[in-house]
């Protein structure tokens, strides 16, 4: 997404095939964008509902907007279109050519351990199960987080069979003599 401040030069409400009503807005360098005046669910735009405020639909105002640029193939110039206007800074002059700049994100946080976050999801997950079932916190808790080991394939662990994890054991057969493959028909493909 760009974000550009700009001074409306010219405004002109089209109609598309569909029947779907959108404003064409020049800039002061002549630059085009689209601004729809509804969503797919028929809401007004954010854009829009500011826009319209405007007297004159903001003709010769100087705002700032958030658009995206699209370069479609068969079109001789890229598609402009405003998903954001806003009152301009009091200080802000429109920028004259390009000037665009990205919007800032999200800033990447490099110090995050995605790899903890997915285990504690994973233990989350079983302790509320346990708590539907009414299991107490003292035994499900070690349980959870052998769960969240096996289910993170932390294999500098050891798996321990424990029956209370594998509860699709059944109590009459012997797995000790079973291989994996015994146990899962699906893996023998």
């Amino acid at each position: 997404m760009l974000n550009k401040i700009i001074t409306i030069s010219e405004v002109a409400t089209k109609k598309t095939q569909s029947g779907k009503q959108q404003l064409k807005i020049k800039d002061q360098a002549g630059k085009t964008y689209t601004l729809w005046l509804t969503k797919s669910d028929g809401a007004c735009t954010q854009a829009y509902e500011y826009i319209r405020q405007l007297a004159n639909n903001g003709l010769g105002k100087t705002v700032e907007i958030a658009y995206k640029e699209e370069t479609i193939e068969g079109y001789q110039y890229p598609l402009r279109t405003i998903l954001m206007v806003k009152e301009a800074p009091s200080n802000a002059a429109p920028q004259a050519t390009g000037g665009s700049t990205r919007l800032q994100t999200a800033k990447p946080v490099s110090n995050r351990d995605f790899e903890k976050e997915a285990w504690g999801k994973c233990k989350h997950a079983f302790l509320i199960e346990a708590y539907k079932q009414g299991q107490p916190l003292a035994t499900a808790e070690p349980e959870a987080e052998k769960w969240a080991d096996m289910s993170m394939r932390k294999l500098d662990k050891p798996i321990v069979r424990d029956s209370a994890l594998n509860d699709f054991e059944r109590d009459d057969i012997d797995y000790s003599d079973m291989d994996y493959d015994d146990m899962n028909p699906e893996s023998k493909v």
